[in-house]
């Protein structure tokens, strides 16, 4: 039994002996510009010795060789990187950010510069800003400057273009240094970990409607009002996300003359009351850290409606019924827009509704639900 472990520790020890031999060979390669010479060094040695592996992959992407990204050299990289390494977990960004042997996926890419950029890594953090930039957020320019204070001559350069004014962040220059001093102060503690933490988030809705269930007669907007809760699921790191949630909402039209198809005259009009159960599905975008904007599909359901006629000094209320058969129908499918901003954890926007759906049962009437939001949303737990 000794016998066999003296022997297999040899054989380690005289693995580790040829790693480093190729490794050193490799390395003298590259002081002399022969790339592929290094890489079939590196290569040869990977397995054994990280370093290997990671030289070789630097010589990938900073365009040194034309290498094939294969399974086995996923894994290797894959398993470094899992393991806590920030120089792997960057690259391993660049392969999901470029596609480069996996399917581009800015998700993994985001999460792996993260982890990088978080064990202070220069280069992982030039990258996380990167990316940050291609969706425009300020949160570039933090990383940015972190890297740059160690030396990064990549994010040096960056910052010298942007206040160039090469990049729009929605920010005057005074807000971006106030929120860059503060934003420095708060990091680690306010930012490490937030994506996974918060990849889901619960909140409530209300807000102040504008809207009209006839377009093409002259009514008049009614003002009205929305409640409920949202959810917001996190679809790419704090850039994009996926909200539904269920509301009540309360619509109509105000002076709609002969709404019902009456002949009362030319006094008579009619106000429209209706309450709808309704449900948003929509992907919302922040296109930098407190700004946003958002677009989707809506579905409702009427659950109550009451008609208010008016024909000269008379008022009458009339119970609005719902179905194929009788004054409206109860569904109604829409899409909206909305623009807003985003202040901690709440967010206030600004939007516009078109229902698709005819709601009238009479073919001669075409009514559809549009109308303006004003919405504040406030979420739990960011």
């Amino acid at each position: 039994m000794k016998k066999l472990i003296s022997l297999l520790v040899s054989i380690i020890t005289v693995t580790e002996l040829f790693a480093q031999n190729f490794k050193s060979e490799g390395d003298t390669m590259v002081a002399a510009g022969n790339y592929s010479g290094a890489a079939a060094m590196y290569e040869i040695c990977m397995i054994q010795d990280d370093d290997c592996l990671l030289k070789y992959f630097k010589l990938i992407f900073e365009e040194k060789i034309r290498a094939q990204f294969s399974d086995e050299l996923y894994k290797l990289i894959y398993k470094l990187a899992n393991e806590g390494n920030a120089e792997a977990q960057y690259y391993l960004g660049n392969m999901y950010r470029n596609g480069k042997g996996v399917t581009k996926d800015n998700f993994q890419a985001y999460n792996w510069y993260k982890k990088s950029a978080e064990q202070d890594n220069a280069i992982g953090q030039y990258y996380f800003g990167t990316l940050h930039e291609d969706f425009f957020d300020y949160e570039a320019l933090i990383w940015y400057h972190r890297a740059a204070a160690q030396g990064n001559q990549d994010a040096i350069n960056a910052l010298t273009r942007l206040e160039r004014g090469d990049k729009v962040f929605f920010l005057t220059k005074s807000t971006y240094r106030a929120i860059i001093e503060e934003r420095e102060r708060s990091l680690p503690a306010a930012y490490v970990g937030r994506e996974e933490e918060k990849q889901f988030t619960f909140g409530i809705q209300a807000g102040f409607n504008l809207t009209n269930i006839d377009y093409y007669t002259n009514t008049k907007l009614k003002p009205g009002f929305k409640i409920g809760f949202v959810g917001n699921y996190a679809m790419i790191g704090n850039q994009c996300y996926i909200q539904s949630g269920i509301l009540f909402a309360t619509r109509g039209c105000k002076g709609a003359e002969d709404f019902f198809g009456g002949n009362s005259g030319d006094e008579e009009s009619v106000n429209i009351n209706l309450n709808y159960i309704q449900i948003p599905a929509n992907i919302q975008w922040k296109a930098t850290s407190f700004f946003f904007f958002q677009f989707g599909l809506y579905f409702g359901y009427a659950v109550d409606g009451k008609a208010i006629i008016k024909s000269g000094d008379k008022k009458e209320k009339e119970k609005i019924e719902f179905g194929r058969d009788k004054d409206m129908k109860a569904t109604d499918l829409g899409i909206g827009f909305d623009l807003g901003l985003e202040f901690g954890n709440i967010q206030v926007s600004l939007g516009y509704i078109f229902g698709c759906y005819n709601t009238s049962t009479d073919s001669r009437y075409k009514w559809n639900n549009y109308g303006y939001t004003l919405t504040a949303t406030y979420m739990f737990g960011k």
